[in-house]
């Protein structure tokens, strides 16, 4: 399966404890909701990082709650302190309709809750909405998508685009396309073939519909190898396209 490296997704809140005891207020309580995919898989996993001043108590699993319409379901929270501030970890699973929101909506509203316990033992609760979303991402096949020498998809780049193709919206507002070759040519045929292989890669997403309101080709030619040129598997690697994508 093609690699879908998805980057960091930053989702940044800030909760409004107005009715906070005296104290706790003047260092806010924050939330971010960084949400990752591994290599390879869909995007199917957040972390809640809530942090508060290390004097403010905050509990072990009632003391954060997430919802998002059911699209979304809590962990167990780990706490940690250090520096004078209190970090309370929380995973978060998106569930089947919240994948399937992201692929559609590329973004899940999810509303962030938790209750603030001083050390004098009073209470003060908030929430706030967020939104999961994927601003910019950068795709890249794990093998390689191009024969040596050639500028047609070969039978793993077809697979890339047809994946490719069911996960991505049908206007993103901009997508850069990257064109890499191996180190075995010279460098102006290498730098044709990175541009070829660009114009490819754009051309069969747009083929299946797939058409970003602005779009341009780059060349890299065999200036940025991810793998070792001397060996056969790290010049197939390295015969690729990778998509900077704009939502």
């Amino acid at each position: 399966m093609p690699a879908l490296p998805v980057s960091d997704i930053p989702a940044m809140l800030s909760l409004d404890f107005g009715s906070a005891p005296a104290g706790s207020a003047e260092q806010p309580i924050t939330v971010d909701v960084p949400c990752t995919a591994p290599e390879g898989q869909l995007l199917d996993r957040c972390t809640v990082n809530v942090t508060a001043p290390e004097y403010v108590l905050l509990g072990q699993g009632d003391g954060i709650r997430v919802r998002s319409e059911k699209r979304v379901s809590i962990g167990k929270a780990t706490v940690n302190a250090t520096g004078g501030k209190k970090v309370i970890v929380v995973k978060v699973k998106i569930n089947a309709a919240g994948r399937k929101a992201l692929q559609r909506n590329l973004e899940i509203d999810a509303t962030v809750g938790l209750t603030a316990i001083t050390v004098s033992k009073l209470t003060s609760t908030g929430e706030a909405n967020t939104t999961m979303q994927l601003p910019t991402q950068l795709v890249s096949p794990e093998s390689g998508i191009f024969d040596s020498n050639s500028i047609t998809l070969n039978k793993a780049g077809i697979a890339f685009i047809n994946r490719l193709s069911k996960l991505l919206p049908k206007t993103p507002k901009q997508m850069t396309f990257i064109g890499f070759a191996d180190n075995t040519g010279v460098p102006g045929d290498n730098r044709w073939l990175g541009d070829r292989r660009a114009k490819a890669v754009r051309d069969a997403l747009a083929a299946k519909g797939i058409e970003p309101v602005k779009s341009s080709i780059e060349t890299k030619a065999a200036t940025s190898p991810r793998a070792d040129n001397s060996k056969a598997a790290g010049r197939e690697r390295n015969r690729r396209v990778s998509i900077r994508i704009t939502y």
